[in-house]
């Protein structure tokens, strides 16, 4: 697929924002291997440490995935095709990276209770938020719901698909 698309003349702007939303997600599952090799594997399952971590893992996930939604509420600008795909652009990386935040605490708390299975608590969490907030054909269709809500004739896969994000060099222009 991607081959085809280069022989085309490049990958186009949607395109290369779900590659990099996928190599954000690969990441997250190549900590999950790498805890393996730090964390002895006679404690991945162990419980002897204070669950206290469990409950900040818990609340801080919890927390995330709500402020994930509120950001999935968000309002995008529709003044024009470019401001459309910027501020979806924007909202989606602010909500990956809110996502993450529960891997992210996990991570940590593989460290505090010297345990592998405190990561898999957090990345459940992440994964669920990225998959709230990715931009999957699901949520471009729920965001279209919600820019023709506002009145907006404009076409977000259009708008992503034709408008680069900025620093973007096509071949082209090249």
């Amino acid at each position: 697929m991607i081959q085809r698309k280069e022989r085309r003349g490049g990958i186009d702007p949607l395109t290369a924002f779900r590659f990099i939303f996928v190599g954000l997600v690969f990441a997250l599952l190549l900590w999950a291997w790498i805890l393996l090799y730090i964390v002895e594997s006679g404690r991945w399952w162990s419980t002897d440490q204070g669950m206290w971590f469990l409950a900040v893992v818990l609340g801080l996930a919890a927390a995330s995935l709500v402020y994930v939604q509120a950001i999935r509420a968000r309002r995008l600008n529709v003044e024009s095709p470019e401001r459309l795909a910027a501020s979806y652009r924007a909202a989606t990386f602010i909500g990956i990276g809110v996502a993450q935040c529960s891997a992210l605490i996990g991570f940590v708390g593989a460290f505090v209770m010297s345990t592998y299975w405190i990561y898999l608590v957090g990345l459940a969490f992440a994964l669920t938020g990225l998959y709230l907030v990715g931009p999957t054909p699901r949520e471009i269709a729920r965001r279209q719901d919600q820019i023709a809500a506002q009145g907006s004739p404009l076409s977000l896969v259009q708008a992503l698909m034709e408008t680069p994000p900025p620093g973007w060099r096509t071949e082209r222009s090249s």
